[in-house]
């Protein structure tokens, strides 16, 4: 249960994530009026539970009820073409499938990244055959400095780093680019497109990832 937090908790943990109330209202389907309405409490939050549950989830405080049982992970695959059509609701994702069309080198795609959206994008090695995060940008929920140089598999996540893996080999064994739209167990929903550099030299990946469900 999540009635205890306040909307300054939500706002703060939410500053720390580099996200809006745009992008919460996105990431949930709340309306910005009643995200704003939360963040803007001054005492306990005035609003229902499960809206309050929702959004301190997005927001990495969330927990889920004592008994709950977890919804499934969801991921559903999609074709790069998808994001023609969504170029203007996942600009982020769109700009770095341009930026692949003309290299795939790992540290030219990260430059130009940088310039889009460093808060949201992640790089990963190849070593010794499995896979590791180089950093994850400070706009991602699970980032942080220890998880900079671990493996993908060690995250506390372990919903969301099974299918981070699943998607980054499939990127790597493909060659391809990898569109996704995913909904983890606590009702996060977001799109991740995954792209494999230096293939032949020193294998890795570069994602960037949006929140919300896609409207295409």
């Amino acid at each position: 249960m999540t009635r205890e937090l306040t909307g300054r908790d939500l706002h703060e943990a939410a500053r720390k994530l580099k996200l809006s109330q745009k992008d919460i209202a996105k990431a949930t389907g709340l309306s910005i009026r009643t995200v704003n309405r939360v963040f803007n409490a001054l005492g306990p939050v005035d609003v229902r539970q499960s809206t309050l549950d929702t959004i301190a989830k997005v927001v990495g405080i969330g927990t889920s009820p004592e008994g709950h049982i977890p919804d499934p992970l969801v991921v559903i695959d999609l074709p790069p073409s998808k994001l023609l059509t969504a170029r203007n609701d996942l600009p982020d994702l769109f700009a770095m499938l341009e930026i692949a069309s003309y290299t795939r080198q790992k540290a030219a795609m990260l430059e130009q990244m940088a310039k889009v959206n460093v808060h949201r994008t992640t790089s990963v090695s190849v070593r010794d055959n499995d896979l590791y995060f180089d950093w994850i940008g400070d706009g991602i929920r699970w980032a942080g400095n220890h998880v900079k140089g671990s493996r993908v598999f060690d995250l506390a996540d372990a919903a969301v780093a099974r299918a981070a893996a699943e998607r980054y080999w499939k990127a790597l064994i493909t060659n391809d680019p990898v569109f996704q739209y995913v909904r983890t167990p606590l009702g996060l929903e977001f799109m991740a497109l995954t792209i494999a550099t230096d293939t032949r030299t020193l294998p890795g990946l570069v994602t960037i990832t949006a929140l919300g469900r896609p409207q295409f």
